[in-house]
């Protein structure tokens, strides 16, 4: 790319100019902003073809008579009159450039920008119904593989009665709302066994997103679980002292991915040192063996203290979704 830059300058500083590429870049840009026009721009359109006519220019060409700043000044005037507000500054800084070079670069980097916000642009228009017609089709394709295979959704359908029947016995009044059932289904996605083959067909595509909200889920359930069984043993002066509790946090996460003996003894070495610090003694030796056990026992899934964290933590998500 930068050898056509330099091939350009040499040209445009031969004598007499060689304004063959040149040339090619004023097509470029005359495309290039076409594009960018909609269909009420008629007179800008006629505009652009009367001012970037080829013919017209190779005519000036020969004759000696181009005047590539004044072409480049009209390009940049109507790329500030399609440009969005959050470009004008950077319209405003091409036009305090003099070498031809230089223009043509900024033109043609803006010009990138401006086909990324008109794009933009559309997708935002067009996301209602876009959003209605994919509605839609998802519904004909469901239909259509339903009418195929009746059983290609069993999983889904097993997956939205489990949810159905918690929901009801967690609601003994009142009617049970589909969304409140979609919620709890959803919450079953984010602690679902990596071991259980029967994941639901309607989000096979969401899976590599969803595990992995569930392991950001399983690693927050872990990091409170540790937190919760340090301050049971070391008691609320340690814990009150400034910066401990987010000190101790960054070594947990830091140390989640390892083993959980070695977050254990971490724990242990900084809750004596804070303790020291403080108090000028570290942590009874029964007590550290006790902290250390009830660590290393987070790893099980039916540890008592990583149920109750992780039933908190997964009411507060359902909690934030109803």
């Amino acid at each position: 790319r930068w050898a056509f830059w330099d091939c350009l300058q040499q040209q445009l500083n031969s004598e007499p100019p060689d304004y063959s590429h040149a040339m090619v870049l004023l097509q470029e840009i005359k495309t290039l902003l076409e594009s960018l026009l909609l269909p009420g721009h008629v007179r800008l359109r006629t505009e652009l073809s009367e001012v970037l006519d080829m013919e017209l220019i190779k005519q000036e060409v020969s004759q000696g008579a181009l005047d590539l700043n004044r072409l480049a000044a009209y390009v940049i005037n109507t790329m500030g009159s399609l440009c969005a507000p959050v470009r004008d500054q950077e319209i405003r800084a091409l036009h305090h450039l003099q070498e031809p070079v230089e223009l043509f670069r900024g033109i043609f980097h803006m010009l990138g920008l401006m086909k990324i916000d008109m794009v933009n642009f559309t997708v935002q228009t067009l996301r209602p119904h876009l959003m209605q017609q994919a509605v839609q089709y998802e519904r004909a394709k469901f239909k259509q593989i339903l009418d195929k295979d009746p059983a290609s959704l069993d999983n889904t359908v097993a997956w939205l009665c489990t949810a159905v029947s918690e929901e009801m016995s967690s609601v003994r009044d009142g009617p049970v709302s589909a969304m409140s059932v979609l919620n709890r289904a959803y919450m079953h996605l984010l602690r679902w066994s990596s071991l259980d083959q029967k994941y639901p067909e309607t989000v096979l595509m969401d899976r590599v997103r969803l595990d992995s909200l569930g392991e950001q889920v399983r690693s927050l359930v872990l990091d409170a679980s540790v937190l919760l069984v340090t301050h049971a043993q070391c008691g609320g002066a340690v814990w009150s002292l400034p910066g401990f509790v987010g000190k101790l946090k960054q070594s947990i996460t830091a140390d989640l991915r390892g083993a959980l003996l070695r977050v254990a003894e971490k724990v242990v070495q900084q809750v004596n040192e804070a303790r020291c610090s403080q108090e000028n003694t570290s942590l009874p030796q029964e007590i550290q063996e006790i902290l250390k056990g009830q660590i290393e026992e987070l790893w099980r899934d039916d540890n008592p203290v990583r149920i109750l964290i992780g039933e908190t933590v997964r009411k507060n998500i359902y909690i934030y979704f109803s």
